[in-house]
């Protein structure tokens, strides 16, 4: 399995360093003011989970899946590895968002209730996951590209409304405790974990 997931972070590489290059581009307008410091985590987010997704178009046009399946790594090892990548780029983009954070906030903005959106971010790409990769694994690489819109676009869609009302006065959204964000990611970890014991068993 660590060579499937080896395999999948070399092919990875180039965007590993564009949404990289992203991120910081971004922390630059949040410590310059431009941007809100909620923009990090919620970035991190979406990268980290839309990764993993882009290495299955790969493994098709290399036709990887039925050489890998043939392996002594087999279908499970196929599905061990895909997850095990989806919980590598969920923990490196919380941990990247944080980091950029605790920077921002050090340049003096206004970063508290991001650092603690940075771990309930990190959640939701696991939970992202738990939905996408199933459909992935069993159906393929274009399923999965419509899944990934019909999931994407009514988050981030519905995020940017209720930013949008909170920013006009419309609506008050609760202060985000640590608490909460620890708790919320706990259970997007159960459901990620659970989704991976459901494709584990039906082997993929």
């Amino acid at each position: 399995m660590a060579g499937l997931v080896y395999k999948d972070l070399l092919l990875l590489r180039r965007w590993l360093w564009y949404y990289g290059l992203m991120l910081g581009l971004f922390a630059l307008f949040v410590a310059l003011g431009v941007l809100g410091p909620s923009v990090l985590p919620g970035l991190a987010m979406l990268f980290s989970y839309m990764l993993p997704l882009n290495t299955f178009s790969w493994d098709e046009a290399a036709r990887w899946g039925a050489f890998a399946a043939a392996s002594p790594a087999c279908l499970r090892g196929i599905v061990d590895s895909k997850y095990a990548l989806c919980l590598l780029c969920a923990g490196a983009g919380g941990l990247a968002a944080a980091l950029l954070c605790a920077l921002c906030r050090v340049l003096g903005a206004e970063a508290d209730a991001a650092l603690s959106a940075c771990l309930l971010c990190a959640g939701l790409a696991l939970l992202m996951d738990a939905v996408l990769l199933p459909v992935a694994l069993r159906f393929g690489a274009r399923a999965a590209s419509w899944a990934l819109l019909a999931v994407t676009l009514p988050l981030f869609g519905g995020g940017l409304a209720l930013w949008a009302m909170s920013e006009y006065g419309s609506l008050a959204l609760p202060a985000l405790s640590p608490g909460l964000s620890w708790l919320a990611a706990a259970a997007c970890a159960l459901v990620f974990a659970l989704s991976w014991l459901a494709a584990r068993r039906r082997g993929a």
